[in-house]
């Protein structure tokens, strides 16, 4: 089910490659199926646009954790702490 999400998802931005709220749907498909990678370039894409989504910093965090990013996803781990206080 979520890898035909992905692909429609795929679809829809390469239209609609402005919408900011397609693109982190497609970054959290990425990172339910283990792409963490390319969650992560979705979710930088949208820091770099100023989506105003908090826990786009948790998700980014966590796929660099997930790919042994340490030092960078605690960063952005602590920029969330920060956001929801």
């Amino acid at each position: 089910k979520i890898e035909f999400a992905e692909k429609e998802l795929e679809q829809v931005i390469k239209i609609y490659d402005r919408n900011n709220e397609w693109i982190y749907k497609l970054a959290i498909c990425k990172m339910k199926l283990g792409k963490f990678e390319e969650a992560s370039e979705f979710f930088y894409t949208l820091i770099e646009r100023e989506y105003q989504n908090d826990k786009l910093y948790l998700h980014v965090g966590k796929c660099l954790e997930k790919i042994g990013d340490i030092e960078t996803s605690n960063h952005f781990f602590e920029i969330y702490k920060k956001l929801i206080q």
